[in-house]
């Protein structure tokens, strides 16, 4: 738009030499100056984002509208023209309020320089190296518009002379401004034809029927005998009738000139969610490179990751494309934040080189830098336009999200396979440790058993005091043994479950019989409550339930108190059988909740108040209960007793 103006612009005062039989019309029209610095306001707005208020805009626009129609259909800024044949010269008479639209200009031009400065302090590299041959050319014009256009004629008699000296300005800004766009990518050549384009057939449109209005209104009277008002009045109905002309158009504009780049947009959305199930790092970096060079031609992209401090992304180039500064280039992007491009960049242009690279885009989620990706020169041999530049900012933004969770996601797969292997480690050497131990230990405790039964001769009480106490701890180790065989099994996944439909009732009764000797023992009373209604039969293995169960009342048995009361109840509701075995025991701390199912893990209270358990029988418990479909949990407060709650579904899943 800024190029047309100024064209026009030109073209009006030519106009007055080529033209005589209107030359009248083409002085006036060359006010249409006012536009030229307006306009460079709001392309500065749209370029560099400082979000000039909408008000301000308007009556910008208003002004420079009704100064442009007094100018075009009044004499009072130009007043009248002389010709002088003998020069071949035109002698521009002012009217009496030239002195004020030219300052109306010098004000404008006053916004564009303080406009200028604004926008370029917020500016960043890139943007100030494509705009600073644009601003050389523009700062010229404006500088040289203000003496020849208001200084000048302020000050001596030249003033037709500054004034056709104007047109010179326009060139010299053009050629600043066309060296920006052909160099530095300034505009993306084919957006600015097809918008060009589309506001041309737009203009078209909107003229048809206002031309008709207009033709109406002028069938009794000449254009130029109209008010002024009247004249100001319809140049604003058509400027807004055209601006909604436009604005109704314009997606039917842009997909019929932008075809192209809408289904870019769509194809970069389509990549990025075809990524999202690709949980493989390597597998997601290949099929990045692979669209990427689909979609933009590229012909060499490259994705470089900070993965870890030993292989940082310095480390590797420097040994891979010998880059000495390495380091230093790497802290350049990781604090750019924003796209490197080969022509405008503060970067070693060896690195470039090094790494076939026409862009570099950093990767950064949460300001965290990730790493960065290049891209090579275009394959249809066109540069990266403005359209890709801005498909490639929000394409990094998705990519930094998906590669830093795929990141993520490897760190805890390879932390989870090194337990994992850990794991399998110990596993296997307690079950060969507890296979090799099990044959010495029932070869000693048939010996202590046949000494006790004086297989060997007489033994005294001491002496048979001292043989069963070995007989008992002897015991007790191949429990332990035995439980650790079983739980080697439990997670190998070679233990064999026999289920078979079981009744709860007489099974809860047969563990609490079990267990007679020690409830007396402990002097502990055991509370039983079953459920009247007929309990349906439960598909379980009832022998290893049966242990879970055991190991559970063990416990409330033996970190009870004597004298204190243990309650066991059996329910049912429309799903499940409900267990409930609740103790008024010493509790679990809140901090130890978390871990009681935990293999080997013991609380403290529980390690002082019996020495000789394992931290087996809970996590012994709930992976019998799991596999046989049920759930347990429980409910715990220190120093007064613990709940745990064991359900089994009447149907399996």
């Amino acid at each position: 738009m800024l190029a047309f103006l100024s064209g026009i612009y030109s073209f009006s005062y030519a106009g007055i030499y080529l033209y005589p039989e209107i030359r009248f019309f083409w002085a006036r029209f060359t006010w249409i100056a006012f536009f030229i610095p307006l306009t460079f306001i709001f392309f500065l707005n749209n370029y560099l984002h400082f979000k000039l208020k909408k008000l301000y805009a308007c009556l910008l626009i208003i002004l420079s509208t009704i100064a442009f129609a007094i100018s075009l259909f009044t004499d009072l800024v130009v007043q009248q023209l002389n010709y002088i044949q003998a020069t071949n010269y035109v002698e521009l008479i002012p009217g009496p309020l030239d002195f004020y639209c030219r300052l109306i200009i010098y004000f404008l031009l006053i916004l564009d320089l303080f406009y200028i400065k604004k926008g370029f302090a917020i500016a960043d590299n890139n943007i100030k190296l494509r705009l600073k041959y644009l601003l050389i050319g523009v700062s010229c014009f404006i500088v040289g518009g203000l003496l020849l256009g208001v200084f000048i004629p302020l000050i001596s008699q030249y003033q037709n002379v500054s004034d056709e000296l104007l047109p010179i300005l326009s060139l010299i800004w053009l050629s600043f401004a066309s060296y920006a766009i052909i160099r530095f990518r300034l505009l993306d050549i084919e957006t600015f034809i097809h918008k060009t384009v589309g506001w041309l057939i737009t203009l078209v449109v909107a003229l048809l029927p206002f031309s008709i209005l207009l033709y109406s209104m002028l069938s009794a009277a000449d254009f130029f005998q109209l008010s002024t008002a009247v004249i100001i009045g319809m140049i604003i109905v058509y400027l807004l009738f055209t601006y909604s002309t436009y604005a109704l158009l314009k997606d039917k504009i842009d997909s019929l000139f932008q075809r192209k780049k809408y289904e870019t947009t769509k194809i970069i959305s389509h990549f990025t969610q075809s990524l999202r199930p690709v949980l493989n790092l390597k597998e997601l970096t290949n099929t990045i490179i692979e669209k990427i060079n689909n979609i933009f031609y590229s012909s060499s992209t490259k994705i470089f990751l900070e993965l870890n401090e030993q292989d940082s992304i310095a480390t590797i180039i420097k040994k891979r494309y010998k880059i000495l500064n390495s380091e230093q280039i790497i802290n350049e992007i990781t604090a750019a934040h924003h796209i490197l491009e080969l022509e405008n960049n503060e970067l070693d242009r060896d690195f470039f080189t090094a790494l076939e690279a026409e862009l570099i885009i950093p990767l950064v989620n949460n300001d965290r830098f990730i790493g960065f990706i290049t891209l090579g020169r275009k394959n249809n041999g066109k540069i990266y336009s403005e359209f890709d530049i801005e498909q490639l900012v929000v394409l990094a933004k998705s990519l930094s999200l998906l590669i830093e969770n795929r990141i993520f996601y490897e760190k805890i797969v390879i932390t989870l396979e090194k337990e994992r292997n850990l794991e399998k480690i110990k596993t296997e050497f307690i079950n060969v440790f507890a296979h090799q131990m099990r044959t010495p230990l029932s070869e000693v405790k048939w010996a202590l058993q046949m000494f006790i039964e004086q297989d060997f001769g007489a033994v005294n009480s001491k002496q048979k005091t001292v043989i069963e106490k070995s007989l008992k701890s002897n015991n007790q180790v191949i429990s332990l043994v035995n439980n650790l065989l079983d739980i080697a099994q439990l997670e190998e996944g070679n233990i064999i479950y026999h289920k078979v439909p079981t009744d709860f009732k007489p099974l809860i009764t047969e563990i609490i019989a079990d267990f007679e000797y020690k409830i007396k023992k402990r002097k502990v009373l055991v509370n039983l409550q079953m459920t009247d209604k007929n309990i349906p039969l439960i598909l379980i293995d009832k022998n290893k339930v049966k242990i879970a169960l055991s190991n559970i009342l063990d416990n409330a048995i033996k970190y009870s108190d004597f004298g204190k009361k243990i309650n066991i109840s059996l329910v049912i509701d429309s799903k499940y059988a409900k267990i409930a075995i609740q103790d008024q025991g010493i509790g679990i701390a809140v901090n130890e909740q978390d871990k009681i199912f935990s293999k080997f893990y013991r609380g403290n209270k529980a390690g002082r108040m019996d020495t000789e358990g394992n931290g087996i029988g809970l996590y012994l418990a709930k992976k019998i209960i799991q596999e046989n479909y049920g759930d347990i949990t429980y409910r715990s407060q220190e120093n007064k007793g613990t709940e745990f709650i064991i359900k089994f579904p009447f149907t399996h899943p």
